[in-house]
């Protein structure tokens, strides 16, 4: 299967890619993420929420030295799933 390449100009494609094969890609993409979010969430289930439970809470952490560093992850993880899933 060729890549389907991408002018420099945003929404113009060369016709190196054929409706098939960009629906192939599209549906491995979307197969792929799925997968993926089913993957993590059957891990979490089993590691993180099967412990006793307890009332929800929220902590305040805004004070904490790293808080920082989780809101940049949780900002910089979100860039790198939006850039590539539009990719």
């Amino acid at each position: 299967m060729a890549a389907c390449a991408i002018a420099p100009r945003a929404n113009a494609q060369t016709s190196d890619c054929t409706g098939r094969e960009r629906t192939i890609r599209r549906a491995v993409a979307g197969a792929t993420f799925v997968g993926a979010n089913a993957a993590m969430y059957a891990y979490f289930d089993n590691a993180w929420w099967s412990g006793e439970q307890s009332d929800f809470w929220v902590n305040y952490d805004w004070d904490m030295s790293f808080r920082d560093q989780d809101k940049a992850g949780h900002f910089l993880g979100g860039y790198q799933l939006t850039r590539i899933g539009t990719g």
